[in-house]
């Protein structure tokens, strides 16, 4: 009786567990999309910035790559748990205050 009692309930957790996984998918932490990545990629050309900088960093991904570069080698490129890119942090780039104007 008691092994029967184990078997249900480990049946019962698995089955939990299979329901859990197919209703809520697990995010991708590493891929932010190519419009975002397209977007910094456009502004950092319209920068003036020296060659050896750290957004050297900052290169396009080849066109048949998964990879996810912004999130996890792009310099002081921050994403959120869904793999988007999140926030900059650029305080360490040399970039001046105020020595750009963001595209609309």
């Amino acid at each position: 009786m008691a092994k029967q009692i184990i078997s249900s309930s480990n049946f019962l957790f698995f089955s939990l567990a299979l329901l859990i996984i197919t209703l809520f998918p697990i995010p991708n932490f590493t891929s932010a999309s190519l419009e975002e990545t397209n977007a910094l990629l456009k502004w950092k050309a319209s920068l003036q910035i020296p060659k050896n900088s750290l957004l050297s960093s900052w290169i396009p991904l080849p066109l048949n790559s998964s990879a996810s570069v912004p999130c996890t080698s792009w310099f002081g490129v921050v994403c959120n748990a869904d793999g988007s890119i999140q926030k900059l942090n650029l305080t360490s780039s040399a970039l001046k205050a105020w020595e750009f104007e963001v595209p609309h």
